[in-house]
């Protein structure tokens, strides 16, 4: 009788951390994110990544900013994308 009673309680207090958790999640990300096309614009990879962008926004409350850093064969890109680590800044880098 006791173990019923424990495990009861342990699966309520399961499942209230799990709502909670869910909850505090739901928000993210609250800030645009940027972004980063390792190409010229009105190239292929270009396109593919704004496409992919205008699927995203359907999907998140924030905005996906799109900018792009064609030199050094994507290394300029994948720099910016490495530095927003220490500014907090949301950035995401598209595949060469």
């Amino acid at each position: 009788m006791l173990k019923t009673k424990t495990l009861i309680a342990a699966v309520a207090v399961s499942l209230g951390l799990l709502s909670v958790s869910s909850a505090a999640y739901a928000a993210y990300p609250e800030k645009d994110i940027t972004v980063v096309i390792p190409k010229n614009p009105g190239g292929g990879t270009d396109t593919t990544a704004r496409g992919v962008i205008n699927m995203m926004q359907k999907d998140f409350s924030v905005k996906f900013l799109p900018v792009n850093k064609p030199d050094g064969n994507g290394i300029v890109g994948m720099a910016d994308v490495a530095a927003a680590k220490h500014t907090r800044d949301l950035k995401y880098y598209t595949g060469n």
